[in-house]
């Protein structure tokens, strides 16, 4: 993505991290966040937790699009009665980035620099969605 974009502004919730290939084990144990991996909740989903606010946790989710495009945004979770995560709405890499730095601003300047490792290293590239 040649032009900057403002984090401010509503064009960077369009933001999507389109990764080259889909998550694997190789990726999940390369890529750490704050000392936890991506694991695979389905075939092709793989999830990583990102944050956790007062009222609801953040999780990297990716998945591959019906037009074999891999993306990897954001989840918002709760947690169900025996602790474990229950996804819920799943939303674009810029969407998900500004609701956290709204709540947390150095968790999501954390997370940004968590995904330009992925821009720097040839795996990922942002692009703005299409509409």
């Amino acid at each position: 993505m040649a032009q900057q974009i403002d984090l401010n502004s509503p064009e960077f919730e369009q933001i999507e991290m389109v990764l080259k290939r889909p998550i694997n084990d190789l990726f999940a144990q390369k890529y750490p966040f704050k000392n936890e991996h991506f694991h695979q909740i389905k075939p092709g989903i793989w999830v990583l937790p990102a944050t956790k606010t007062i009222k609801t946790d953040y999780w990297f989710m990716s998945m591959t699009t019906n037009g074999g495009q891999t993306i990897l945004g954001f989840a918002d979770t709760t947690t169900d009665t025996h602790g474990k995560p229950e996804f819920r709405d799943m939303m674009s890499t810029g969407m998900g980035i500004r609701r956290i730095r709204e709540i947390n601003e150095a968790a999501g300047n954390d997370i940004l620099r968590y995904l330009y490792q992925f821009k720097q290293d040839g795996v990922g590239t942002l692009h703005k969605l299409q509409k």
